[in-house]
């Protein structure tokens, strides 16, 4: 394997650890906030609760890290400003618009959830 493929498999690699953590993130989020979790003892609300703030930053790490794969990947020509601007990718333009703006919808809401306890 050449090293010319590392970005395009890092960036594919975090990509879908990345889905998947943010699947669990939702998971256990509407777990906690859903009225049957107090007819199931099991898991614990404090566990489910840890296992929710720890996929938070773990998502976070994964996203960024398939953001820099994908803009040090020569072969995918997103570049930086493919990465920021919806839109101004030359690879799959939709798709990678469509990934810049969940990036940022998703760090609005992290950030009004980090912050909903001080308003």
């Amino acid at each position: 394997m050449s090293t010319q493929m590392l970005p395009w498999i890092l960036g594919r690699g975090l990509g879908i650890a990345g889905y998947l953590s943010l699947f669990g993130l939702t998971a256990f989020g509407l777990w906690l906030r859903h009225p049957w979790r107090i007819r199931v003892s099991k898991p614990a609300p404090e566990t489910v609760l840890r296992v929710h703030a720890v996929l938070a930053p773990l998502t976070l790490v994964l996203i960024v890290g398939h953001v820099i794969a994908l803009v040090l990947d020569r072969y995918a020509g997103v570049g930086w400003l493919g990465a920021v601007a919806p839109g101004g990718s030359s690879y799959r333009p939709l798709a990678v618009a469509l990934g810049t703006l969940s990036l940022y919808f998703g760090a609005i809401v992290g950030a009004t959830a980090a912050l909903a306890g001080r308003w």
